[in-house]
């Protein structure tokens, strides 16, 4: 499943290869590029129908700009790579991909079964 919002056409295409690429990756469940500011979903793939990922990306972007500014309050000069949250069997990856970071990719995966 693919979902767009209107931007350029190029940019999702590359967008889009990068997630179907992630697909790829055992345990794998969904991912999808976001707007940081604003959660709204520019693209996205999942596997498992019923994964809310326009709803799953507003809250991982919640928690993703709460971890920048708690790098920030702690005074760290190197740019937040890589954000993990694990509930149960669930594991979320999220990673900015702009810096200043107005973008992020996350990705749903079973913890049960990736690395």
């Amino acid at each position: 499943m693919l979902i767009e919002r209107q931007d350029t056409a190029e940019s999702f295409r590359a967008q889009a290869l990068l997630l179907r690429s992630l697909m790829a990756i055992e345990g794998f469940v969904g991912c999808a590029v976001a707007d940081l500011r604003s959660g709204q979903l520019i693209v996205g793939e999942s596997h498992e129908r019923g994964l809310g990922l326009a709803h799953t990306g507003r809250i991982l972007a919640e928690a993703l700009r709460a971890q920048l500014d708690a790098a920030r309050a702690l005074g760290c000069t190197e740019p937040v790579d890589e954000v993990v949250l694990c509930v149960g069997t669930d594991q979320y990856v999220m990673r900015p991909l702009t810096m200043p970071a107005q973008q992020f990719i996350f990705a749903k995966l079973d913890h049960t079964r990736a690395n």
